[in-house]
């Protein structure tokens, strides 16, 4: 496959898929009510939740704001184990999907031999479930590394999942796109020199997106390509994001870093 792309990350939660909707923000209602507390947080207050990447802080946060008592830390933990149980039935049930365009171009991707891996805040085995229901159980073998809360490596706005995920591939950054969803998730991909693709979702049209070389709505479909964004917001401009749109892209962010060089 001519150009320079050779690799490609995977944020999961608003990037692979709509999981907060229909995954995330019910589990975390559904281990709340299991452990027989009265909190139950609206999409308002999840929205505001957001800011903290991972589910454990959001738990943490949500927990103070609602009691006005810190929570200890056993309190969080197993309201955070019950919850990723519940988000894993909602994963086995069918009812979380995969984005436009995500299946189409993760299985262009695996056909030309890029290297694929997948860095997220959320527990690896999620989204392990995730590619295995919605690609089939043999994608798992598409993707290495798999990396998420439990690896012990600092999370996202750190750099630390994507140096490793780079690392593993054995390939210069800059050869590597990551997709993301977040402000925290392009920090994370910048930090690590990786340039960056954003498709927005409902919890994060407002983020600040400074640093990715491309914001859409989401990957777009040949029969429905997706809306990409400028400054304001949505354009007129429309993309079905594939490998030679990819190369293309970066030739042409290599060419004008070429001509304008940092001083």
């Amino acid at each position: 496959m001519p150009g320079s792309v050779e690799g490609l990350i995977f944020d999961v939660d608003g990037t692979l898929a709509d999981t907060e909707t229909a995954g995330h923000l019910p589990a975390f209602n559904a281990a709340f009510s299991a452990a027989g507390l009265a909190m139950q947080w609206d999409w308002e207050t999840y929205r505001q939740l957001y800011r903290f990447p991972s589910g454990v802080d959001r738990i943490r946060q949500g927990l103070l704001e609602w009691s006005g008592i810190p929570p200890s830390d056993e309190v969080v933990t197993a309201l955070h184990l019950a919850k990723t149980h519940a988000y894993q039935e909602r994963l086995n049930a069918g009812l979380i999907v995969l984005r436009p365009g995500i299946a189409r171009i993760i299985g262009e991707a695996h056909a030309h031999g890029l290297k694929l891996a997948i860095a997220t805040t959320s527990r690896s085995q999620s989204a392990r479930i995730l590619v295995a229901s919605q690609l089939g159980p043999e994608a798992l073998t598409w993707f290495h590394p798999i990396l998420g809360f439990e690896d012990g490596l600092t999370l996202k706005p750190a750099p630390d999942q994507y140096l490793k995920a780079l690392e593993v591939f054995g390939l210069p950054a800059d050869q590597v796109v990551a997709f993301e969803d977040s402000t925290a998730g392009v920090a994370a991909a910048r930090a690590a020199g990786l340039p960056t693709l954003v498709t927005v979702n409902e919890l994060t049209r407002s983020h600040d997106f400074s640093g990715a070389f491309a914001v859409l709505e989401n990957l777009g479909e040949p029969e429905q390509p997706a809306a990409v964004w400028d400054q304001r917001g949505p354009s007129a401009q429309t993309a079905v994001v594939d490998l030679a749109w990819l190369n293309s892209r970066l030739a042409t962010l290599s060419s004008l870093s070429s001509q304008h060089p940092v001083r």
